[in-house]
């Protein structure tokens, strides 16, 4: 879906639904050196008592959201709230979302400055890994997308297996996300995890060996 452009900081985006495999995907090119964004591990920065994101979501939700131990936001309490409230969690995310690529935007930032003269593709290509990437409209400021997917039969027994759900909360949780379909009208390239871990690994890397010879010598 897009040409390579010379950016000063190339960003990779992965993305795909529950139990998709993208955070194993993730940690496949963590292990080779690269610098890998966890948008979850962002937001609950967000959550931080004092940043504009938890003052934001305290005036929305009320002091019962608020944690006794660290004056942040009471994830637990909060989701009692958002879950299962359309209108809620559109709130919620209304404040999170621009707080999570603000943070985004600085860590690429960061990354700039540190690697900046580098011509190691693993310094100059950035990736963020978030299940919301399109739902947030974050995949606008990545150059490439990747969706990882699997049936959502396959996602129903992961989910159930991996968090000992039954299949109608496993089901809910699927439906509530973007359908691989919609993923895939706006991914770059769509790798299927319904197979081997082996061989998905090997298929993220055989992608990522590509794009750094498509790369190289132009970041």
């Amino acid at each position: 879906l897009h040409a390579i452009i010379v950016p000063s900081m190339f960003r990779l985006g992965l993305t795909g639904g529950i139990a998709s495999g993208k955070s194993r995907a993730a940690q496949y090119l963590r292990d080779i050196g690269v610098t890998v964004l966890d948008a979850d591990l962002l937001g609950h920065r967000a959550y931080q008592p004092g940043t504009t994101a938890c003052k934001q979501i305290i005036d929305q939700f009320g002091p019962s959201v608020v944690s006794s131990s660290t004056g942040g936001i009471d994830r637990a309490a909060l989701g009692k709230i958002v879950f299962g409230s359309s209108a809620h969690m559109k709130s919620l995310t209304d404040i999170v979302w621009p707080e999570i690529k603000r943070i985004a935007q600085e860590e690429i930032q960061n990354a700039e400055s540190r690697t900046k003269g580098s011509r190691d593709p693993k310094e100059r290509i950035i990736v963020l890994e978030a299940a919301v990437l399109v739902e947030a409209g974050w995949d606008s400021m990545m150059d490439r997308t990747w969706t990882f997917q699997v049936p959502p039969l396959v996602a129903r027994s992961r989910v159930m297996s991996r968090n000992n759900l039954p299949e109608e909360e496993a089901d809910r949780r699927i439906a509530a996300q973007l359908t691989n379909e919609e993923r895939a009208k706006h991914a770059d390239l769509i790798i299927d995890t319904n197979r081997d871990p082996s061989q998905t690994q090997a298929a993220v890397l055989e992608a990522w060996k590509a794009l750094e010879d498509e790369t190289r010598g132009k970041l």
